[in-house]
């Protein structure tokens, strides 16, 4: 749902330099960080803006819930996705 609400908002550009958030649209629900990983690959082989803002300004939302106190699955975001942001 928030795909289409997004989509139909008008807040998309197609000029990557104007826009001021990235939406990466994936499905992230528990630890499967792979698949975060490889879009991250793919992002950064075909547009610019995630190696020039360091992964910040992306997000990604995560509908896996709390684990012992903690966002299940983000201790393994570390590294490439470690600026992106968690929603």
């Amino acid at each position: 749902m928030f795909w289409q609400r997004l989509l139909s908002s008008g807040a998309r550009t197609p000029d990557g330099d104007a826009a001021d958030w990235y939406f990466i649209p994936l499905r992230q629900r528990g630890q499967d960080s792979a698949l975060l990983v490889d879009a991250i690959a793919y992002i950064r082989e075909h547009h610019p803006w995630w190696d020039r803002l360091g992964g910040a300004r992306h997000f990604v939302i995560h509908t896996g819930g709390w684990i012992g106190g903690r966002r299940e699955g983000r201790e393994h975001w570390k590294g490439p996705a470690s600026d992106a942001q968690l929603l």
